[in-house]
């Protein structure tokens, strides 16, 4: 993978990293409901369905193992915040959409992840939503 380095210059020396991936994300993301639903898919087993396939995110973008994603187009990444390009299908649509995540601090080894979409802002009354770290059942 190539990575791209440069500087914003605005005084303060702020290096961002340009990624295909999310550098924070390792392995299956969800959010608690969605996790839950994962892990009870993952011990049952069987074929897929829209029902039984629920919303995740991995490093590459998210998925819903069905019908549904929206794969990584380009990954801006400075520090604990990132922004990623998306293109995504739903179905018969395909269309981009923009993403921003902060990672939080807890827990240090798979920490949780805050997402926003371009059709929500980070402001003070919007938490956007959360993702957990969500192995796979045994």
């Amino acid at each position: 993978m190539v990575a791209l380095f440069f500087t914003l210059s605005s005084g303060v020396s702020n290096a961002v990293e340009v990624r295909e991936t999310l550098p924070f994300v390792e392995g299956r993301y969800a959010t608690v409901e969605n996790c839950e639903l994962a892990k009870t898919f993952d011990k049952a087993g069987g074929d897929h369905s829209k029902a039984v396939s629920p919303w995740h995110l991995t490093a590459k973008g998210f998925d819903d193992l069905w019908e549904s994603s929206c794969k990584f187009h380009v990954v801006f990444v400075r520090g604990d915040e990132a922004t990623a390009h998306a293109i995504c299908v739903f179905g018969g649509e395909t269309y981009p959409k923009l993403y921003y995540f902060w990672k939080t601090e807890s827990p240090a080894d798979h920490p949780d992840i805050q997402v926003f979409t371009d059709e929500n802002d980070r402001s003070d009354n919007n938490m956007g939503e959360d993702y957990i770290w969500c192995p796979q059942a045994k």
